[in-house]
Formats: C-alpha cells, structure tokens, sequence
C-alpha cells in the first residue's frame, strides 16, 4: 500500500480558507501500477462510499476498479479525517488537503470541480459549492465586506507520504 497526498496550490484575493465540503467527491484519473495502465476517464472518490467489504478490509474501500489490461483488482481509499483546509498562510505554496491509500493504482490527475467551501476574510461571506473552473480560478462578490473575492492560479500535485 502506498500512501498519496493531493496537494494543491492558489491565489487568494480576500479569501482566509479554502476547504471541500463534507462528503466532497475527489474526481481523479488513475493509473495501473501493475501494467502502467492509464486511464483516460474522470473517477469520483468520495470519503462516504464504501464498496466491497473482504478479508483485506472489512470496511469496504472507498473506490475499487478492475484494471481493462492485466485485469487486477486496485483499490483507493480516503484515509479518514486527513482532509485539511488550505489557509491564507499556505498561499503560493503546495499543501497536502487529504491522503490517499492506494493499492496498486494511483491518481495522475486531479480535476477539482465543484463542492468547495471559501470563507472570505474579515468574517465575510461563506462561499458553499464554490467551483474552481477549468482554467484553475473562481470569483464571487463578499456583501458583508463589499469587496470582490476570487481564487486564482489553481494547481496540483501528488506526492508519496513516507511513514506510517
């Protein structure tokens, strides 16, 4: 099992944090670490869905997919309570928002979509269902602080967690 953080990094025009929302579906492109499989086909992996519980794992697993080449069973799953908010402080830099378990398939792509929460600064506007559209940016208008809002310069990234 190999443990995978999505990290992202963005602009923030008077926005204080950046979360997804409780039940939040990850949509992410995968490859097969087996026969190097890639697929070019978005998959949603969301924290709340579990699918076939076995001896592996009695809980199920958050996302479970045959590979169409070698034919192996791969499995993803959220680990539990490791999505964290992207804050102010992080601005600019990469930050890992949550960690993923995968067995023998790992995400290439993120796409982020929409079920993003923004939380303006100054104790402004609460943004839900924000989305962060394709070209990685996403504006609105705070009326408690009468002053625009907007994330900008959205990207990603992956890296391997060592450790435990």
């Amino acid at each position: 099992m190999v443990k995978i953080g999505l990290q992202i990094s963005c602009m923030f025009e008077n926005i204080e944090e950046l979360k997804t929302e409780p039940n939040y579906s990850y949509f992410f492109k995968l490859r097969c670490n087996n026969c190097g499989e890639s697929d070019d086909k978005w998959h949603s992996i969301c924290e709340e869905e579990r699918f076939q519980e076995d001896t592996r794992n009695p809980k199920g697993f958050n996302f479970v997919i045959k590979c169409k080449m070698c034919s192996r069973d791969n499995t993803i799953d959220i680990v539990e309570q490791s999505a964290v908010s992207y804050t102010e402080e992080d601005v600019g830099k990469f930050k890992t928002i949550v960690q993923l378990e995968c067995r023998g398939i790992e995400p290439t792509a993120f796409e982020p979509r929409e079920g993003f929460i923004a939380k303006a600064i100054d104790n402004g506007n609460t943004f839900e269902n924000v989305e962060i559209d394709e070209t990685g940016d996403w504006a609105d208008f705070d009326e408690k602080n009468n002053n625009s809002v907007a994330i900008s310069e959205f990207k990603s990234q992956f890296v391997k967690i060592k450790g435990k």
